[in-house]
């Protein structure tokens, strides 16, 4: 609608012809807006307000696809392309984009059927600089033909993209199955085909085409603008006469299409669709009239509203109680001026395929109730009411997307209600909603889609531009009849009036004007669960945000239990579908997920009603009772999106690879759906007919058993934010506790379950690569990953700030001048506590070529970041600033932020503020340390992992005609390279490869983990090689397990030994255990070194041996510190380390400092030791090692010690004693000094203290002798032992970092930290202070582990993991 309705000003600009001043806002808006026409008869609707943090515009063209040339379809999107190319004021085809992105903003266009929008944010001190770019775009942009052909190919990618979503396959059926006269009918999105081979072969020049298209179609009065800033409403107004004044308008007329796309002949029809992904659906279309001028009517929003109903007397409940829907969806769709449509859609079970006809006569029963009941004002009133609480309390989204929307629809409303005409309920108008359910919804008019691969039999017919298989038919006259007469059924009716809307709108917050939201504080913890509350006096809405974790590791232990959970959540949402609805359309909406270790609860929307749905989401969790029938259909649901995997986006599938790979445990699709229906897998090794079965078949039994040991331990973390009291807060707490106790669950869980999983540290140099392979695409896609570091405040700030500068010129250089392909990204990728640096590229391309001219980029970032001008560096960094600081724009986006860092276990609340001050203070220096040893090419601690997506040998079987290919690829080449080899020159760059590479390369089976190198099939082998009783007496145990249904094989990430924590380099911790019935202390100092190897394990085993008798000699018989003593390695999970063991009735910080003092003599010891006798003594060890055992029990236990540690050195004393023979005194004294001695910077030292506890203490004194006169026996031992060991040889450095941290003879509660004192007193010398340990489960989650047994590679590893 244009400014015919609205007051016409006169103007002293006379590029002003009208001024709106009282567009509609609701009462809770405190921007100001104001409505323009312009000369020009451009529409504008400028929005101000002081506190905003980011300006935004956008400008929409009523115009789109339905325009495009009948013979160059994909035109309108191409032109949308195409004007990002550069202006003739502003020639650089990135300098749009280097402006927004350089200043914190963000920009995108999309093409519709009848629209084409353009929209950005910035900062909004650089608004007017971007609006003067942008209004360029539509008064002389250049369409140079140096940018053409590379800009089509980003088209030909975005087509490339969908190509194979059954969502755009769909539409694109729907469209070409239509009437081939109406431009509904044609092929929007545009590819390689439609735009260069087809005109080429007609001899079409395609730039000519876009010139003609824009001078016919794009005009200023069709184009409607809208301006936020922080500027006022009059200097909005002059920026945007300014720069839009020159618009050209060429007096188009208002498009109008005609108002039957189908035709008479594509009525009565149903067509047979084969997906690309399992998926049942079944579809019912009518066109409707295009009643958009009665806006404030709404017929079409009461019928939706009735007929997509999900409660009581509901088609959608009827449905689902036959078992024949999973999901309904009913609505209308604007599609253009002139036609309109109504859809209803049906996802079906199995059963419901079978019964379509039987749905679809439902569906027309259904319609029967309503024009029997009649339209009812009550139900209008309802929705009526709906609209204006939402209306008046709408919360604002993002900058961009409101502009974007706002100029969208500015032309269907007077412009005074451009703000509320969504929303407008004023009229009810019976005879229309009596139009559409006579007229319009009959079985005459209506086009029916059935969706499934069961169809694929008898789908001969192709659509042309996706090759989607399809059959298309008249539906029998037999079956529309009995639709036309149906009788009414009984279990249909009206719903009742909600009882959900809500009535209440207090706010309780009196404060006001906060700069930013408050950030939560914790009002409440105990073992069963942590509050965290925050009041919302910053965005003023009667909503609140409230959210559970309820954490149990047990949800994700293996792949049985994570389907377990999921199906247990599934079952939640379904049965509660019904329950629900009417709190969602009071504007309440829920959330229940399942999520690694946790299940995780969000309840949003009006605070009046929150705690009446908390409680039904509740009940539901705890008294769900299931349903076979439910049961199957959700089960089959869920394992149809586990097969959707190897067909989704190669992106995507690369995200899920890294995760995957990265994390400290996870499972794949393969193993989720190996145990969720029994489905067989099954492996032929080397043709010799050895098989593997991995299957598992989930019951409904299974699930409610699981229900009631899941919710038997859990630990909930909870947020509570907005419109509501603290006391509310506990109160809806409360609730939720006591529910559970109610049915005898909710036990407190164990400390070390409630830490989040750790993300594996990769090895400095490492260059892996992991391969995955997709089913639906013929792309390739590729995600080079660099790992960095922990999440810390200044990590964060530095990674930010760097990935801010990289994501322009990395899109300008790979997607725009090297046409790579469409999706092309740089980002920081942030998990576990752990952040990184990644570029994702998804290409036609081979990924070698694709990973090298990823590399040449990266190579090149160092000289863009050391040439860039002191100015724009700053500028840069001012603009990720701006971005930093941006305030969420809702309740919804801030509550998900805090909530965010709460499940993260980060608790930075205030982290906007806090990171960027750190941002302020960096430098470019700052920026190139951290490249040069993270990112760079050449750095020798750069940590690598690419994962690759091909396409498999499916993918690659199916129609080539469903991917055009360039008619001369090598020319296209040439003209991407041409332009580009100025940019990155290949001699700049040399990518190392010296880097030892670990290819982990996958088989189209998705692989598993351990890298997949051939391997002999050793299992396969003892089968033939070993006695007959051997086997028999395995098959006895397996039977005997099988005949229970026990024994299902075991998950590959499973079947590893347990990993030991590294200790960081120069650490000094310290653990302190109570005994309550001794009064000797003990003290174990252990000295962690290196995993077990061949190498390693001669070299401790040497040391030990030959410290052992001087340790004994001069701790025990000459210091007489107590009876137990002894030195000795130490191995645990495939580690090993030094230790010494002192229990004695002396103080242990003297024990220790003796220790320490014998520790530093061991240095002089085996210097001084003659050649002679050191080479007695490694005989002596040598002799010691190669001792075969004495019996075979003895000799059982050392074979079957190297089976269950995962070592296999069934030969290890000669293979080690090989080694030992060539150890000399140098390599023992290297040892020492680097893990051993007092000095080292590298020594990593636990010592673990037993005191008697306060019980022992107390017991009577005569239990434990004392030395009668201690001093002198201390004399006595000082004098002997001071010619052995000098203290003043030692200095203990001091400069180790401190971690306070204490225990307490009671374990401690989840991360409950306690001050203590420093129990050491000095005494001789200066040792460095201990590191109490108080809370072992943080202490632990601080800490890397090492890799497991390296021997891995060449040993003996299950056949489960050649699946």
């Amino acid at each position: 609608m244009t400014m015919e309705s609205e007051q016409r000003l006169s103007s002293s600009d006379s590029t002003i012809v009208g001024i709106v001043e009282n567009i509609r806002k609701s009462a809770s808006d405190s921007w100001n807006y104001r409505g323009l026409e312009l000369s020009n008869e451009m529409l504008v609707l400028l929005i101000s307000h002081p506190n905003i943090d980011k300006a935004a515009a956008a400008l929409d063209v009523t115009i789109g696809s339905l325009a495009d040339p009948r013979d160059i379809p994909g035109i309108a999107h191409f032109l949308e392309h195409m004007l990002f190319m550069g202006s003739s004021k502003y020639p650089g085809e990135n300098e749009y984009s280097k402006l927004i992105v350089g200043n914190g903003g963000y920009s995108n266009a999309f093409t519709s059927d009848d629209h084409t929008n353009f929209n950005f944010d910035i900062n909004p001190s650089l608004l007017a600089d971007a609006l003067d770019i942008f209004a360029q775009f539509f008064i002389s942009p250049l369409f140079a033909a140096s940018s053409i052909d590379r800009e089509l190919e980003a088209v030909n990618s975005e087509y490339e993209t969908n190509l194979f979503k059954d969502t755009w396959r769909i539409s694109q059926l729907e469209k070409s199955t239509s009437d081939p006269k109406h431009p509904y009918s044609g092929f929007s999105i545009g590819n390689r085909e439609s735009l260069r081979i087809i005109p080429k072969q007609r001899g079409i020049d395609i730039r000519q085409v876009l010139l003609d298209f824009y001078k016919t179609e794009y005009s200023s009065n069709r184009m409607s603008l809208a301006v936020l800033g922080n500027q006022s409403l009059d200097e909005l107004q002059s920026l945007v006469i300014k720069s839009f004044k020159e618009v050209q308008n060429k007096n188009l007329e208002k498009p109008k299409y005609p108002s039957d796309p189908y035709g008479e002949s594509k009525r009565k029809t149903i067509c047979y669709h084969v997906p690309v992904n399992e998926s049942r659906q079944l579809t019912i279309n009518w066109v409707i009239p295009d009643q958009r001028e009665l806006y404030y009517c709404k017929p079409e929003l009461y019928l939706s509203h009735l007929i997509g109903h999900q409660g009581d007397g509901s088609l959608s409940s009827y449905l689902k109680t036959l078992g024949l829907a999973i999901e309904l969806v009913a609505g209308e769709s604007h599609s253009a001026p002139g036609f309109n449509f109504f859809s209803i859609d049906i996802q079906l079970t199995i059963e419901g395929l079978n019964q379509w006809e039987r749905i679809l006569y439902s569906v027309y029963q259904y319609l029967a109730m309503l024009r029997k009941e009649g339209p009812k004002e009550w139900i209008f009133n309802e929705g009526k009411n709906i609209n204006q609480m939402e209306f008046q309390f709408e919360e604002k989204g993002q900058p961009r997307h409101i502009v974007s929307n706002l100029a969208g629809r500015m032309r269907d409303y007077p412009l005074s209600e451009c703000l509320s005409g969504p929303y407008e309920m004023r009229e009810f108008r019976p005879d229309l909603i009596n139009e559409l359910l006579n007229e319009y919804l009959i079985p005459t008019k209506m086009r029916v889609f059935l969706t499934s691969k069961k169809f694929l039999s008898i789908a001969t017919e192709k659509e042309k531009w996706y090759g989607t298989q399809y059959k298309q038919e008249y539906l029998s006259e037999e079956l529309i009849k009995q639709c036309e007469t149906c009788e009414i059924n009984c279990e249909f009716y009206l719903p009742t009036p909600n009882q959900f809307i809500p009535t209440n709108f207090q706010l309780f917050s009196k404060k006001k004007n906060l700069a930013r939201p408050q950030i939560p504080t914790k009002i409440k913890e105990n073992e069963y669960y942590r509050l965290y509350y925050a009041e919302d006096s910053f965005y003023r809405f009667p909503k609140a945000y409230i959210y559970f974790e309820f954490r149990n590791p047990l949800v994700y232990v293996d792949p049985i239990h994570s389907n377990l959970t999921t199906l247990y959540v599934e079952l939640i949402n379904d049965s509660l579908a019904e329950f629900v609805y009417p709190a969602q359309l009071g504007g309440l909406d829920y959330e229940l997920y399942d999520c690694n270790d946790s299940i995780q609860l969000s309840i949003s929307g009006f605070n009046h009603k929150i705690k009446e749905l908390l409680n039904i989401i509740i009940d539901h969790m705890i008294n769900i009772k299931i349903e076979v029938e439910q049961f199957e259909i959700i089960k089959e649901k869920f394992k149809q999106s586990l097969q959707f995997f190897r067909r989704c986006v190669p992106s995507t599938m690369a995200k899920f690879g890294l995760t995957y790979l990265t994390a400290e445990y996870d499972w794949n699709n393969n193993e989720l759906l190996s145990c969720l229906d029994g489905t067989l897998k099954k492996v032929n090794f080397e043709k010799k007919n050895f098989f593997i079965f991995l299957c598992y078949d989930i019951t409904m039994h299974d699930v409610e058993s699981f229900i009631t040991r899941v919710l038997k331990h859990f630990y909930i973390d909870s947020l509570m934010y907005g419109n509501l009291t603290k006391n509310q807060a506990i109160e809806y707490m409360t609730l939720v506790e006591q529910k559970f106790k109610e049915k005898s669950f909710y036990q407190p869980l164990f400390p070390s379950m409630w830490f989040n999983q750790r993300e594996l540290a990769l090895p400095n140099g490492c260059h892996y690569a992991y391969t995955m392979f997709n089913d639906a695409y013929k792309l390739n896609a590729i995600i080079i990953y660099l790992q960095c570091f922990q999440e810390t405040p200044e990590n964060n700030a530095l990674l930010g700030l760097f990935s801010y500068l990289v994501k322009q010129p990395c899109f300008n250089q790979l997607r725009t001048k090297e046409q790579l392909g469409y999706v092309i990204n740089s980002q920081l990728w942030r998990s576990c506590g752990v952040q990184d640096f990644s570029v994702t590229v998804q290409s036609a391309r081979e990924l070698g070529y694709i990973n090298q001219r990823i590399e040449l980029f990266i190579g090149s970032i160092r000289d863009d970041i050391s040439t860039m001008s002191d100015e724009l560096f700053k500028k840069q960094r001012e603009g990720f600033i701006v971005k930093k600081v941006e305030v969420p724009k809702n309740m919804h986006d801030q509550g998900n932020q805090f909530w965010s860092e709460i499940i993260n276990h980060q608790f930075y609340f205030d982290r906007p503020p806090l990171e960027t001050e750190i941002i302020k203070a960096l430098e470019r220096d700052d920026l190139l340390r951290f490249y040069d040893h993270y990112i760079s090419p050449r750095s020798i601690y750069r940590r690598k992992l690419s994962i690759h997506v091909n396409p498999s040998s499916f993918a690659l079987q199916m129609q080539t005609d469903e991917t055009n290919t360039v008619e001369n690829k090598d020319e296209l080449t040439d003209i991407i390279h041409g332009e580009s080899s100025s940019i990155i020159n290949k001699e700049d760059v040399t990518v190392t490869t010296e880097t030892s590479h670990e290819t982990i390369q996958s088989t189209e089976q998705s692989p598993i983990i351990d890298k997949s190198t051939e391997t002999e099939n050793i299992l396969a082998k003892q089968e033939i090689d070993l006695p007959e009783q051997a086997i028999e007496y395995m098959t006895l145990v397996e039977q005997k397990f099988q005949e229970k249904s026990f024994y299902q094989p075991f998950f590959p990430s499973m079947w590893f030994n347990q990993r030991e924590l590294i200790l960081p380099d120069g650490c000094n911790y310290a653990y302190t255990m109570f005994n309550d019935a001794y009064k000797l202390n003990s003290i174990i100092i252990y000295l962690q070194c290196f995993q077990e190897t061949l190498e390693n394990n001669a070299l401790l085993g040497l040391f030990s041996y030959l410290v052992k008798q001087p340790c004994f000699n001069q701790l025990r018989t000459k210091e007489q510190l107590g009876y137990i003593i002894n030195s000795q390695l130490w191995r645990s999970c495939s580690v090993q380390g030094f230790s010494v063991t002192v229990q004695s009735a002396r103080e242990l910080g003297y024990i220790n400092q003796r220790i320490e003092l014998f520790i530093d003599s061991i240095r002089d010891y085996i210097m001084t030791m003659s050649d002679e006798l050191f080479k007695k003594q490694r005989e002596g060890y040598i002799v010691k090692k190669v001792e075969i055992p004495k019996n075979m029990h003895d000799q059982g236990n050392q074979f079957w010690n190297e089976i269950i540690s995962h070592q296999f050195y069934f030969d290890r004393p000669p293979l080690e004693t090989e080694i030992i023979k060539t150890l000399e005194r140098d390599d023992l004294l290297r040892f020492y000094d680097h893990y051993i001695s007092p000095r080292s910077i590298y020594r990593r030292k636990l010592s673990v203290h037993v005191n008697p506890s306060s019980f022992a203490l107390q017991m009577q004194t005569n239990e434990t002798n004392t030395v009668e006169n201690e001093d002198e026996l201390t004399d006595i031992i000082h004098e002997e032992s001071s010619s052995i060991i000098n203290e003043e040889d030692i200095a203990v450095t001091t400069e180790t970092s401190h971690e306070t941290i204490q225990s307490t003879e009671q374990p401690p509660i989840i991360d409950k930290l306690t001050e203590t004192e420093n129990i050491l007193v000095k005494q001789e010398i200066d040792l460095p202070e201990f590191e109490w340990i108080d809370n072992v489960h943080i202490w632990k989650s601080k800490l890397l582990c090492y890799p497991l047994a390296q021997s891995y590679e060449k040993l003996d590893v299950p056949v489960l993991y050649k699946l």
